[in-house]
């Protein structure tokens, strides 16, 4: 509403200010158009009275102190109503533009929301990955501590083992999902292995880190009992 307000005003107020300059022989140019047949008269508020007939003109002019005046007023309304078009919406205290785009904007819902298999008993761990160790486990520190974490329900070929070139490209697949990334983790049931690695499922904003590693083939679904609550949507993503 504020910004359709000003839009007319600033273009009433250009008008006017562009009326009030023109020389009396343009003005008396202008009266000398054809008009219906009736009598219009136009006020000029900061001054000046223009009476059209028929093609005949009488421009009376108020004291110029009183131009002036006007003027003034003029221009600081003009200048007032820009500043409350570009910085804020008055009333609300935001700009226009942040108004319509908060109703129009809609709720970002968590990528780990989307799965029906996480258990939502307490909220995610979080952490910031500083370490991407293979294909199925990281380091990321989690407060003040660092942990060693291993994806619950897959599993991703082995260095030192016939299928290295495999492990290689499970380990790049998975840097390039996490590394230096913000990380959410949930558990299943038990909450380290026996090494004593975290057993975590584990998003980013933009992925399910353990279900992309199945859906991209870099990793297989292995189940590790009891940690079996999305096991189906793992082996459903088997490629």
């Amino acid at each position: 509403m504020i910004r359709n307000y000003c839009d007319i005003h600033d273009s009433l107020s250009i008008i006017i200010i562009g009326c009030y300059n023109l020389p009396r022989a343009t003005v008396a140019q202008l009266a000398e158009q054809p008009l219906r047949k009736r009598r219009v008269k136009g006020s000029i508020p900061f001054g000046g009275s223009i009476i059209l007939v028929q093609g005949q003109s009488d421009i009376r002019m108020k004291s110029p102190k009183w131009n002036l005046l006007w003027t003034l007023v003029l221009l600081i309304s003009f200048s007032s109503c820009s500043w409350f078009k570009d910085m804020g919406a008055g009333l609300f205290g935001k700009p226009v533009t942040e108004l319509d785009s908060v109703s129009t904007s809609t709720p970002v819902v968590p990528v780990y929301q989307k799965f029906d298999c996480i258990p939502f008993s307490e909220a995610p761990e979080t952490g910031f990955v500083i370490e991407v160790i293979d294909g199925d486990s990281i380091k990321a520190k989690i407060g003040d501590k660092v942990y060693e974490i291993r994806y619950i329900g897959i599993n991703t070929p082995e260095y030192f083992s016939s299928e290295r070139a495999e492990a290689e490209r499970a380990s790049l697949e998975n840097r390039k999902l996490v590394e230096g990334k913000k990380v959410y983790l949930f558990r299943d049931r038990s909450n380290t292995d026996k090494y004593h690695r975290l057993l975590r499922y584990v998003f980013t904003n933009e992925y399910f880190v353990n279900l992309e590693m199945v859906k991209r083939g870099f990793a297989e679904s292995k189940p590790y009992n009891p940690d079996t609550s999305c096991q189906n949507l793992f082996n459903k993503a088997v490629q």
